[in-house]
């Protein structure tokens, strides 16, 4: 259900699962009468802080609001998006062991991450980070990878035999995986049948003749 508000203040009657209110300049949030809700996208507002989460499972915020929030230990996805005025320099994600999907959004100051607790972890989206260097070893898992626009030097997947869809494009100002770096990570990639190809965009600069040649022989599509 879509609703454009009529007033600055409002309430949401009945037992309301998913709350979408992204975008919307919201102050303040009170969700601690809707103990049915369990999915939240509230990124993209100025609230300060949410209370009452213990059941919510699918948490999109920013990073204002995760600064004097107490998340919930039993999430499953959590997106955060860094704002103006709120940068995030760590992120300690230990306590959810049931996390299947992490989203770190333009937290550019962001220079590491303990990801070695999350061994359910699917999806890893980490777009536009400050991040250099990530251990992904304690996630078998995992699926999908988007590290795009991430100055990574060092990716580590050792014996992760589940991915499929790989990002890993340079930032904007040419940084990220290339060279031997570039071919350390690709040689931990898995093999996939040819009829089930993995797939793997990268920049001009990564995709030399000797990468995509490599690709190719471990089944996986460039671009």
């Amino acid at each position: 259900i879509e609703y454009s508000l009529q007033a600055q203040t409002f309430r949401i009657y009945g037992k309301v699962k998913i709350l979408n209110c992204t975008g919307n300049e919201l102050n303040a949030l009170d969700i601690s009468h809707n103990p049915a809700l369990t999915n939240l996208y509230a990124v993209n507002n100025k609230i300060s802080s949410i209370a009452h989460l213990e059941g919510i499972k699918e948490l999109k915020i920013d990073s204002n609001t995760l600064k004097n929030s107490l998340l919930p230990k039993g999430l499953t996805d959590l997106e955060i998006n860094e704002i103006k005025g709120a940068p995030i320099t760590n992120i300690d994600t230990s306590l959810f062991t049931e996390l299947k999907s992490l989203f770190i959004i333009n937290c550019k100051n962001l220079k590491s991450l303990d990801l070695s607790n999350n061994k359910k972890l699917l999806t890893l989206h980490i777009y536009n980070t400050g991040l250099t260097e990530l251990d992904l070893s304690h996630q078998p898992e995992l699926t999908n990878l988007y590290a795009s626009r991430t100055p990574l030097t060092k990716l580590n997947v050792a014996g992760n035999k589940a991915l499929k869809v790989v990002e890993i494009e340079l930032t904007y100002k040419g940084k990220g995986l290339q060279g031997e770096a570039l071919m350390d990570f690709l040689r931990q990639l898995p093999t996939h049948k040819a009829d089930d190809k993995g797939k793997i965009p990268l920049s001009p600069a990564q995709a030399t003749e000797a990468v995509k040649n490599y690709l190719a022989s471990k089944h996986w599509k460039v671009n």
